[in-house]
């Protein structure tokens, strides 16, 4: 994503700057709140202060990170139970004792988290429990909430990207270039959108906490 910004001070066009830098300079007070502000592909100038008002909505990718931390462990944990409850020996052992195929386990554990994802985003119609703690809901590009089919693609690919990823570090074949892969989760550009973000037009936001 381009992140090189013009500013217009008395008519006059300067930049381009980097986005920290445009922020430097309305903190040290060379442009304004309605200093406009514009970067390569937008039609048309906006105001600094719309630009921050736009920017600061998109959840952060700590909060990100942790949501998807939480519910990854939640699904693990289902999934876990789930074959201790059909092999007692799942919990003493290793999973080649218990006879597990480690393909059943992807399949088992991506399964689950559609499943996961789609009890809340259909049935209960709320974020999943690792967003709401973390204060993230998904949303179409435009602000609105996404619509069901649009959620749940979006939860497809980023399991499947996990599954890929995973599928790699085990293997072994990209050694360990695989962490390059690591790269499809993380957040990036003005609205921290990632590689499944942007193939589904969707984005996350910040939930705010009522008082």
């Amino acid at each position: 994503m381009n992140n090189h910004w013009y500013f217009k001070h008395n008519e006059t066009v300067f930049g381009p700057v980097k986005y920290s830098e445009l922020k430097t300079l309305r903190t040290s007070g060379h442009i304004k709140d309605q200093s406009p502000v514009c970067r390569k592909g937008m039609q048309d100038w906006v105001s600094f202060s719309q630009l921050m008002a736009s920017t600061e909505i998109f959840a952060h990718r700590g909060n990100r990170f942790g949501g998807f931390v939480v519910d990854m462990l939640a699904v693990f944990l289902i999934v876990v139970l789930g074959f201790s409850f059909l092999n007692m020996t799942l919990l003493s052992g290793s999973f080649e004792q218990a006879n597990i195929n480690p393909m059943v386990l992807y399949m088992s554990f991506g399964l689950v988290w559609m499943l996961y994802e789609s009890f809340y985003t259909i049935y209960k119609r709320s974020p999943t429990p690792g967003k709401k703690w973390f204060g993230v809901k998904v949303a179409n590009v435009r602000g609105s909430s996404g619509d069901n089919l649009q959620i749940l693609t979006r939860s497809f690919l980023k399991v499947l990207l996990l599954i890929v990823v995973d599928f790699f570090r085990l293997s072994g074949i990209l050694g360990p270039l695989y962490f390059v892969l690591l790269a499809v989760f993380i957040p990036f550009g003005l609205r921290k959108r990632t590689v499944y973000d942007y193939a589904t037009d969707t984005v996350c936001m910040k939930v705010r906490k009522r008082s």
